[in-house]
Protein backbone atom coordinates (compact mmCIF):
# COMPACT_ATOMS: atom_id res chain seq x y z
CA UNK A 1 0.00 0.00 0.00
CA UNK A 2 1.01 3.56 -0.44
CA UNK A 3 2.66 4.19 3.03
CA UNK A 4 3.48 7.78 2.54
CA UNK A 5 7.29 6.59 1.77
CA UNK A 6 6.91 7.59 -1.48
CA UNK A 7 6.48 3.85 -2.43
CA UNK A 8 4.01 1.20 -2.72
CA UNK A 9 6.01 -1.57 -1.51
CA UNK A 10 4.16 -3.50 1.94
CA UNK A 11 6.44 -2.10 5.07
CA UNK A 12 6.40 -4.51 8.63
CA UNK A 13 8.48 -1.97 10.06
CA UNK A 14 8.51 1.83 10.39
CA UNK A 15 10.44 4.05 7.95
CA UNK A 16 10.52 7.53 7.76
CA UNK A 17 7.73 9.40 6.24
CA UNK A 18 8.54 11.71 3.27
CA UNK A 19 7.41 15.17 3.22
CA UNK A 20 6.97 15.90 6.81
CA UNK A 21 9.29 18.61 8.43
CA UNK A 22 10.39 18.77 11.92
CA UNK A 23 8.44 19.13 14.90
CA UNK A 24 7.16 23.43 15.94
CA UNK A 25 5.93 24.88 18.73
CA UNK A 26 2.87 26.40 18.10
CA UNK A 27 2.07 28.70 20.52
CA UNK A 28 -1.74 28.37 22.31
CA UNK A 29 -3.16 31.53 23.39
CA UNK A 30 -5.83 31.74 26.02
CA UNK A 31 -7.86 34.77 26.89
CA UNK A 32 -11.11 35.76 28.61
CA UNK A 33 -13.83 35.26 26.53
CA UNK A 34 -16.49 37.89 25.58
CA UNK A 35 -18.65 34.73 26.69
CA UNK A 36 -19.40 34.52 30.37
CA UNK A 37 -18.06 31.70 31.67
CA UNK A 38 -15.99 30.65 28.31
CA UNK A 39 -11.93 31.08 27.49
CA UNK A 40 -10.95 32.00 24.03
CA UNK A 41 -8.06 29.72 22.61
CA UNK A 42 -6.03 31.31 20.14
CA UNK A 43 -3.23 30.23 17.75
CA UNK A 44 -1.80 31.34 14.34
CA UNK A 45 -2.14 29.16 11.38
CA UNK A 46 -1.61 28.81 7.59
CA UNK A 47 -5.02 27.38 5.14
CA UNK A 48 -5.62 23.89 5.01
CA UNK A 49 -5.01 22.51 8.34
CA UNK A 50 -7.04 20.79 10.69
CA UNK A 51 -6.51 20.63 14.42
CA UNK A 52 -7.84 18.72 17.30
CA UNK A 53 -7.92 20.47 20.92
CA UNK A 54 -7.12 18.27 23.88
CA UNK A 55 -7.54 18.85 27.71
CA UNK A 56 -5.98 17.41 30.79
CA UNK A 57 -6.87 17.65 34.78
CA UNK A 58 -4.11 15.88 35.65
CA UNK A 59 -0.87 15.60 33.40
CA UNK A 60 0.41 12.82 34.91
CA UNK A 61 -2.38 10.99 33.26
CA UNK A 62 -2.29 12.23 30.00
CA UNK A 63 -4.75 14.49 27.83
CA UNK A 64 -8.15 13.54 26.70
CA UNK A 65 -9.85 13.83 23.12
CA UNK A 66 -11.25 16.89 22.88
CA UNK A 67 -13.12 18.55 19.78
CA UNK A 68 -11.38 17.23 16.30
CA UNK A 69 -11.15 18.12 12.63
CA UNK A 70 -11.05 22.33 13.01
CA UNK A 71 -10.78 23.64 9.88
CA UNK A 72 -8.14 26.31 10.14
CA UNK A 73 -9.72 30.14 9.41
CA UNK A 74 -5.99 31.89 8.49
CA UNK A 75 -4.65 33.95 10.12
CA UNK A 76 -5.70 33.32 13.77
CA UNK A 77 -8.02 30.80 14.79
CA UNK A 78 -10.28 31.18 18.13
CA UNK A 79 -12.06 28.04 19.74
CA UNK A 80 -14.14 28.81 23.15
CA UNK A 81 -14.34 26.69 26.13
CA UNK A 82 -15.43 26.80 29.55
CA UNK A 83 -13.67 28.31 32.34
CA UNK A 84 -12.44 26.11 34.77
CA UNK A 85 -10.76 28.63 37.06
CA UNK A 86 -7.27 26.85 35.87
CA UNK A 87 -8.18 23.15 36.35
CA UNK A 88 -7.39 22.34 32.82
CA UNK A 89 -4.90 22.08 30.90
CA UNK A 90 -5.10 22.24 26.88
CA UNK A 91 -2.86 21.67 23.79
CA UNK A 92 -3.38 21.62 19.76
CA UNK A 93 -2.72 18.62 18.00
CA UNK A 94 -2.49 19.13 13.94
Amino acid sequence: GQCGDGTTADRWRPVQVSGLGPRVTLPLNIQPSAQTGSLDLSWATTAGQYFAIEYSTNLANGFIPGPSNILATPPTNIFTVPATNGGYFYRLRF
